[in-house]
């Protein structure tokens, strides 16, 4: 479970409101993949957004070759 504060993206000028306005976006068919996502508050980006990290898991599939009997 995350803490409230970590879940607004948008802080106002006056700073009093924090809202959530920014999402992340990701295929359907994707989405058991998405393992954490969370704003980075303490990033400096000039803005006032804060950054969105986001931990995705990838499954690599194994390729494998197809043994040849050479006969001679």
């Amino acid at each position: 479970m995350s803490k409230d504060i970590r879940k607004g993206t948008w802080n106002d000028p006056a700073g009093r409101t924090v809202n959530q306005i920014d999402h992340v976006l990701i295929n359907k068919r994707r989405a058991t993949t998405v393992e954490d996502v969370k704003t980075m508050r303490g990033a400096n980006c000039d803005s006032d957004h804060f950054l969105i990290r986001t931990i995705i898991r990838h499954k690599i599939s194994h390729t494998y070759k197809k043994k040849t009997d050479i006969q001679t």
